[in-house]
């Protein structure tokens, strides 16, 4: 599963903030609630994370057995990131 930027930043804060509401995943990736509350749906579809309720509040979290894989595929994806970049920052320099 590919995850987009929206997906991975929600991992992101998830992995470093278990246990947070909608609201605070919105506030902290500065996107509104229904975007959040949308992407975090999906990412509970895919079975990558849960939430439990606490009144009417959700507390997502990354699913149990699922940390460790996340955060190696998401280390994983921003080096390539990295290396992209570099590869195309060396092409533009070679192509002036």
């Amino acid at each position: 599963m590919d995850l987009n930027s929206v997906e991975s930043n929600i991992i992101r804060v998830l992995l470093k903030n278990p246990d947070m509401t909608i609201k605070q995943i919105a506030d902290s990736l500065h996107i509104h609630r229904t975007t959040a509350s949308k992407y975090l749906a999906v990412l509970e579809a895919f079975g990558l994370l849960e939430h439990r309720d606490i009144g009417k509040a959700k507390l997502y979290s990354i699913k149990f057995g699922m940390r460790h894989d996340l955060a190696r595929k998401l280390t994983e994806r921003s080096e390539e990131n990295n290396l992209n970049h570099f590869t195309s920052t060396q092409n533009d320099k070679n192509s002036i």
